[in-house]
């Protein structure tokens, strides 16, 4: 049992080499802002488009939603990158208005008899985005008054 146990962990410990350890702590938005830039893209440059979001939007909405849901992804990838919790937030706000808005639009155009499914999805990822924003804001908040006290505290 103990020779099972050290072949797995020796696996584990190989497999941790090679992943990035952004994928290990930000789980939840590598995974939006792969979500946004693979549906986004080909929105964008015309190579796919929901029925969904183009019976209910004007061109010019449609268009509005497909940038912001690439820049949404962008600013994601970027705050990631340079480790920014105020970038990651903002990234994180724009993709759940954009999920958020493209569950509306399935639910409206399919009705709640065959879209519930992939309005509960989008409908949960728009929360979650939102929720994960609130904690990174959070987290610029207590640093920007941690850094207050700290400023007070050299001229007493």
């Amino acid at each position: 049992m103990n020779i099972t146990q050290s072949r797995g962990a020796a696996v584990r410990e190989r497999i941790s080499r090679f992943v990035p350890k952004a994928i290990t702590n930000y789980p939840f938005e590598i995974l939006a802002c792969l979500i946004a830039l693979i549906i986004g893209v080909p929105l964008v440059l015309g190579i796919a488009a929901p029925t969904s979001l183009l019976a209910l939007l004007p061109m010019a909405a449609y268009l509005a939603y497909c940038v912001a849901l690439i820049l949404g992804g962008a600013t994601l990838a970027v705050g990631l990158r340079v480790r920014n919790a105020f970038v990651i937030a903002s990234g994180l706000q724009l993709l759940g208005g954009s999920f958020g808005v493209y569950g509306l639009a399935v639910i409206a155009v399919s009705g709640v008899a065959t879209g519930w499914l992939a309005f509960g999805a989008y409908c949960l990822l728009s929360l979650l985005a939102f929720v994960r924003a609130l904690h990174f804001r959070r987290l610029v908040d207590i640093q920007e008054g941690a850094t207050r006290i700290r400023d007070k505290e050299t001229i007493l």
